[in-house]
């Protein structure tokens, strides 16, 4: 594969998707015999938003960019949402209490804090271009560009380091994949079109480099390990210090975050979800019976024992950690990630927010 042209938008239209409004018609239902039951829908916001991020929740509201402004609708409301910022926000903010953080494409890139009725409390401006979504960690912030990764002083709202990266092609900076870096308390792991690069997280120096094909997404990070979900080359397990290659996956395109935990690593598989042996990437199993109903952007989340996932088929897909599927929220479908509290999925389509409880009926 070509690094600088295999972008999300290039699989799309060779797979005769139909876009429109930064949104795409992909569906891969089947009948299927496999017996689950329908998650309730709780609440839903059907007003025709034309979102284009993931939902962030805080106090009790959601907020979620629609054509590039943030909108607030309370949980629960029938209202009409209440536009809180008017700047084109570029990708998924970050909440950290009552703040909202928001990557802009203002100027060169910006970068603004705002409350919750939207008054500025600081902004800076961001070297690189586009920003992706913003990471949160301590004191600090780190955000992936189009063409630099910048670590700040959350605090301070100060710039403490820059690095230059290969600037991605613009059909790549789509909400779809929000290139945020992996964090972690010495390293931060950035993905990157020519693979994944690890930096000293006090520094910015670079430990080391290594190249695959793009890497789609957020890379996990765990034990000891970096799995980098790849838009080519699936996922690619590497140790987290050095670098080097322990396995990769058959090929397939991975745009989510795999989840890891207890020795495992899940993530989506095309059509399919698949459980790999953390150690050797050995598949334990696969579920394909109906499936995910379509190509997944929606990163997994690990609920007890429950994965859930979203599709271009399904709003919400529910699997247990054994590879059973439990329950699947039909009649919609979602090119973002969720927001999971308190037993209840908070789903962004493209015309609006439905709420799902995991109690299945």
């Amino acid at each position: 594969m070509s690094a600088g042209n295999d972008t999300r938008r290039a699989f799309l239209s060779s797979s005769g998707a139909i876009l429109f409004s930064g949104c795409s018609v992909l569906d891969y239902r089947t009948d299927s015999g496999s017996s689950y039951t329908e998650l309730a829908e709780k609440w839903s916001a059907d007003q025709e938003l034309g979102i284009t991020t993931s939902p962030c929740v805080s106090n009790d509201r959601i907020y979620v960019s629609t054509r590039g402004r943030l909108k607030s609708i309370p949980i629960g409301s029938d209202s009409y949402p209440e536009t809180v910022f008017e700047t084109g926000i570029t990708a998924t903010p970050a909440i950290a209490g009552d703040t909202i953080v928001l990557p802009t494409f203002e100027g060169n890139g910006m970068l603004y804090a705002v409350g919750s009725d939207g008054d500025i409390d600081w902004q800076c401006d961001l070297p690189g271009g586009r920003p992706f979504a913003p990471v949160l960690s301590d004191d600090d912030l780190f955000i992936k560009s189009r063409s630099a990764v910048t670590a700040l002083s959350y605090q301070q709202q100060t710039v403490e380091w820059s690095v230059d990266t290969p600037r991605y092609p613009a059909t790549s900076g789509g909400r779809w994949a929000d290139l945020s870096p992996a964090v972690t308390e010495d390293h931060v792991y950035v993905p990157r079109k020519d693979g994944l690069q690890c930096l000293e997280r006090a520094t910015g120096d670079e430990i080391w480099h290594e190249r695959t094909d793009p890497v789609a997404t957020t890379p996990a990070v765990a034990d000891g390990k970096v799995y980098a979900p790849t838009i080519g080359d699936g996922v690619v397990a590497m140790d987290a210090d050095t670098g080097t290659i322990e396995w990769t996956t058959e090929t397939f395109e991975c745009w989510t975050t795999p989840v890891v935990d207890d020795g495992v690593v899940y993530t989506p598989a095309r059509f399919d979800l698949v459980a790999l042996d953390a150690d050797s990437g050995d598949e334990q199993w696969r579920y394909t019976d109906p499936g995910l109903g379509g190509r997944s952007y929606t990163n997994l989340t690990l609920v007890d024992d429950l994965l859930v996932a979203g599709s271009t088929g399904y709003a919400v897909v529910t699997v247990s950690t054994d590879g059973t599927v439990q329950a699947i929220a039909d009649g919609s479908s979602t090119e973002f990630s969720h927001v999971i509290e308190d037993g209840t999925v908070y789903v962004a389509t493209c015309d609006g927010i439905s709420a799902y409880s995991l109690e299945s009926e």
